[in-house]
C-alpha cells in the first residue's frame, strides 16, 4: 500500500541504548514496532513521463521501544525537584535546571550519546571534524521546548589540549572520540553549553574542554570586577582592552595567524606577527586583548596569548600597590582616597593618541594630587569646544587621524 516505516539509529541509541545496529539486525528480521508519527512524502524516483506512479507516498516513524513506562528518573541523579520547589543550601541554589543559553553548566551524565559522525577529509582538501550526536532533557534547560533537545558534541570539544599528536589533517580524533563516547550512554563528566544558534537551522553546540568549565564555574554566580579576572566572552560581552579572555583555537591561517573561538561565534585573532601561528590547533589558551573594533557587530578582536603566571603576577603586583596606598605608603595614600563613582575635578593632559589621553588629576585640596594618573577613554570624552588649536595643532591632529569629530580633537598636551 505504498506504506514505509523507520527507525532511525539516534532513537534506538536513545530508547534502547543500541550502540551498533548492523550487529542487533539484520534484513529479514521480524520485529515489533510502534507508530509514534506518519509522514507524506514526495516520491523523487518517480519518473517524469510515469503516470500510473504515485507522485506521494507515506512513511512511518517507528519505534521499537513498545513498552511504555510511567514517566520517573532513570537515575537518582537525574531526580530534579519542580522549579517551585528549589532548595537553597546557604547562598548557592540548586544548579540541576540550567538556563538553554551558551556559558551555562551541565552536571554529569546530563548527556547522553546518540550517534557517532566520523571526520571526513573531502577529495577538494577540505576537512570536516566528526562529531557525536547528543540528547539532554529538557527538564534540565529552562527555555527549551520539547521533551529532550538534541545538541552536537564536536571531537576537538573533548580535551583542552591535543598537543602535536594530531597529524594533517586531524583524523586521529575518531579514534579519541572511540575511547571517551559510547553510543546510548551517559557522559560522566561535566559539560558546558558553546553555541545556541538563533533563527538557523543548526543543533546547539557543547563542550567538555575542563579550562572553559573551570573558568565558568570562577565567575558564578556573577563575572568579578576585577580587571585581572578571565572571562569566556560571548557577543553580549563588555569587552575592553587589557581584559584576559579564555578561548580555543578554532583554525590556523598563513596568511593572518590564529583564529581564537568563544561563546555563541564569536572569535578572535592571534596575528602571525604576534607568534599566532605557532599555536596548536584546538587548544584552549589564555589571551590578552591588546585591540578592539566595537564599531562592527561582533567586535574585531586582536588577542596576545598570555600564561597564568603572568596574570597572577600582575594581580599580586597591583594587589601590593593597592595595599600600599590604603597604609599610606608610598604614593602618600591618594588612591585609597579616590573610589568608583567620586567626581575628581579638573585634570591636565599629559598624553594624547586616538584611543585614549593620560592625564593628571589636579586636586587643590592635596598638594602631591598631580602625582595621580588617569586615563580617558575616547568613549569617555567630550569635544572641548572652548579651545582653538594652530595651525601646527590642528595639522598634527591630522596626521594622527584624530579628526574635527574625534573627542580628543580640541583638546592639546598640558590643557
Amino acid at each position: 500500500n505504498n506504506v514505509y516505516g523507520r527507525v532511525s539509529s539516534r532513537s534506538l541509541a536513545a530508547e534502547l541504548g543500541v550502540e551498533d545496529v548492523k550487529m542487533n539486525y539484520s534484513v529479514g528480521d521480524v520485529v515489533l514496532a510502534r507508530v509514534v508519527g506518519c509522514e507524506r512524502r514526495r516520491n523523487r524516483h518517480l519518473s517524469p513521463n510515469n503516470d500510473n506512479g504515485e507522485e506521494y507516498y507515506y512513511q512511518l516513524r517507528l519505534s521499537l521501544k513498545t513498552v511504555l513506562e510511567e514517566k520517573k528518573a532513570e537515575d537518582e541523579d537525574e531526580a530534579v525537584p519542580p522549579s517551585s520547589a528549589v532548595a537553597e543550601k546557604g547562598d548557592v541554589k540548586d544548579s540541576s535546571v540550567v538556563p538553554f543559553a551558551a556559558g551555562s553548566l551541565l552536571m554529569p551524565k546530563r548527556m547522553k550519546v546518540l550517534q557517532l559522525v566520523k571526520c571526513l577529509h573531502r577529495d577538494d582538501g577540505v576537512f570536516l571534524p566528526g562529531y557525536a550526536v547528543v540528547s539532554i532533557k529538557s527538564k534540565f534547560l529552562t527555555g527549551s521546548s520539547g521533551s529532550a533537545v538534541e545538541c552536537k558534541l564536536p571531537y576537538e570539544q573533548l580535551l583542552d589540549s591535543y598537543g602535536d599528536d594530531l597529524s594533517n589533517p586531524p583524523m586521529e580524533l575518531d579514534q579519541i572520540a572511540q575511547t571517551k563516547l559510547r553510543v546510548g550512554k551517559r557522559i560522566d563528566v561535566e559539560g558546558l553549553i558553546l553555541t545556541v544558534p538563533v533563527g538557523v537551522d543548526m543543533l546547539p553546540i557543547v563542550s567538555l574542554r575542563p579550562s572553559l568549565i573551570d573558568t565558568m564555574k570562577k565567575n558564578m554566580p556573577s563575572p568579578s570586577s576585577d580587571d585581572f579576572s578571565i572571562i569566556c566572552p560571548s557577543p553580549k560581552s563588555n569587552l575592553f582592552m587589557g581584559e584576559y579572555v579564555r578561548g580555543y583555537v578554532t583554525r590556523i591561517d598563513k596568511r593572518f595567524g590564529a583564529f581564537v573561538r568563544f561563546f555563541d561565534g564569536l572569535t578572535g585573532l592571534i596575528p602571525k606577527l604576534k607568534k599566532g601561528l605557532d599555536e596548536n590547533l584546538y587548544d584552549t589558551i589564555l589571551c590578552r586583548v591588546t585591540a578592539l573594533d566595537i564599531t562592527s557587530s561582533p567586535p574585531k578582536i586582536l588577542l596576545k596569548k598570555v600564561s597564568e603566571s603572568e596574570v597572577v603576577k600582575k594581580r599580586k603586583k597591583n594587589e601590593g600597590k593597592n595595599k600600599g596606598g590604603a597604609d599610606g605608603g608610598r604614593g602618600g595614600g591618594n588612591g585609597s582616597q579616590i573610589q568608583v563613582g567620586h567626581i575628581v575635578g579638573d585634570v591636565k593632559v599629559a598624553d594624547i593618541n586616538f584611543a585614549r589621553a593620560k592625564v593628571y588629576i589636579l586636586d587643590n585640596h592635596d598638594a602631591d594630587s598631580s602625582k595621580i594618573r588617569a586615563r580617558i577613554h575616547v568613549t569617555m570624552a567630550d569635544v572641548l569646544d572652548k579651545t582653538k588649536l594652530s595651525k601646527k595643532e590642528k595639522q598634527f591632529k591630522e596626521e594622527h587621524k584624530i579628526g574635527k569629530r574625534h573627542p580628543f580633537y580640541s583638546w592639546k598636551v598640558g590643557d
